[in-house]
């Protein structure tokens, strides 16, 4: 233990002794792997922020479809399971693209579901089944007699979750306008960062039997069944990607399926991935030409050293000094140096925070970065000490006994 404890010492001493060498080697180890921890920071922090960024919008993950099913035809129920099958879909829900007539539900005095006082608001039907990203924390409206809404059209119903609302149906028959008001149940209002557009949301059943009542194919008396033998058929579909980086392939495999004017609500998820792959490439060149450079600099600066110290080592060896106490001797200055190194470079990425946050602000409209990735980076000084665990082994491996006996002559 004294041999032990002797040769930490010396190790020591020999630095500071040596102190300005010592320093331009932790400078020259720090300029090494600064570069790669700076990139690899501004990945974490800028990528991953705006990447969290993006995924909290819902509407970056859906593929708008415009032009319907186009060559395709309408979609019958079997096609809808087939496309839910795909791996690029998350979540489908078919679309009836019409609008109905919606008010706020006042009983008449027989408790009949009639209109009450004010006008009737013209708002777009959509369709909503469980798993609609959309109404994601919030009740999804199910079977006949539910209804959300998006915080326009509550707003302008003037209800809230829990209130009643009438849909008013209507249709063309022998020259008179026949009217049908369905009392709904309120189940969930969207915020509008989910859904800005004013629209109400039925079950895709329910829609289908609106549609089955304005295309006469259900008498008045039967509404709001649907026919027997119905086909369920619609004209387009709303559909979102399991995750933003899957829509672009998710809006691709639909174009090939024949569906027209296909494009993703809008071109960030385009950015982040070409920011994500100009830093990947850029990270990893850096990564190769940084690790390349560490160890060759550091190999040439333990074997530099262990040449320049081999009188000093021999008379070591002649103050009894064994093997085992030399290799502790290097091993303990090399890890100090990569040691110091290391620190240096995560101070400096450290300090660089303050920067690419302003960066991520004013390019981006990020609030905050992601977490410092202090885990990552001390794997990453792990494995130069390791590094440096294998140059001070080979240099001082170097140093055979017939080289330091002729050291001690020359002396």
């Amino acid at each position: 233990m004294s041999r032990v404890s002797t040769a930490l010492r010396f190790a020591l001493a020999d630095l500071w002794a040596d102190r300005l060498a010592a320093l331009l080697t932790i400078l020259l180890l720090m300029v090494v792997m600064t570069p790669a921890t700076l990139l690899y920071v501004a990945k974490v922090g800028l990528v991953s922020a705006w990447t969290e960024e993006i995924a909290r919008d819902v509407s970056n993950r859906e593929v708008l479809v415009l032009g319907g099913t186009g060559t395709r035809g309408w979609l019958s129920e079997a096609e809808l399971a087939r496309l839910r099958a795909w791996p690029e879909v998350g979540f489908v829900t078919p679309e009836p693209v019409f609008s109905v007539r919606a008010h706020d539900w006042a009983p008449a005095p027989a408790g009949e579901a009639l209109p009450g006082p004010g006008q009737f608001v013209t708002l777009g039907l959509r369709t909503t089944l469980p798993g609609d990203p959309v109404f994601a924390g919030h009740a999804v409206a199910q079977g006949m007699t539910e209804v959300g809404c998006s915080a326009a059209a509550a707003a302008k119903l003037g209800v809230g979750v829990g209130d009643r609302v009438v849909v008013q149906v209507t249709r063309q028959s022998d020259g008179r306008l026949e009217r049908e008001f369905l009392p709904l149940t309120l189940v969930a209002v969207v915020p509008a960062s989910r859904w800005p557009r004013a629209n109400v949301f039925v079950s895709p059943a329910l829609a289908r039997a609106i549609r089955a009542f304005q295309y006469h194919e259900v008498t008045r008396a039967d509404f709001p069944r649907l026919p027997e033998q119905a086909t369920l058929t619609w004209p387009s579909i709303r559909v979102y990607a399991p995750t933003i980086h899957l829509a672009p392939a998710l809006r691709e495999r639909l174009q090939a399926a024949g569906f027209d004017e296909v494009r993703l609500h809008s071109d960030q998820i385009a950015r982040l991935q070409g920011l994500e792959r100009g830093i990947d490439a850029a990270f990893g060149m850096l990564l190769v030409l940084g690790a390349l450079g560490f160890c060759v600099s550091l190999f040439l600066l333990e074997w530099l050293s262990a040449e320049r110290k081999t009188g000093d080592l021999a008379l070591l060896v002649v103050l009894g000094f064994g093997s085992r106490e030399l290799a502790l001797l290097r091993l303990s200055q090399s890890l100090l140096l990569v040691a110091s190194g290391c620190a240096l470079a995560l101070l400096t990425a450290l300090a660089a925070q303050a920067p690419l946050q302003a960066l991520g602000h004013s390019l981006l409209g990020l609030e905050h970065l992601h977490p410092f990735p202090l885990g990552d980076l001390m794997l990453g000084a792990l494995a130069a000490l390791l590094i440096g665990v294998v140059g001070s082994t080979y240099a001082t491996l170097r140093l055979r006994s017939a080289e330091l006996t002729a050291a001690i002559r020359k002396d």
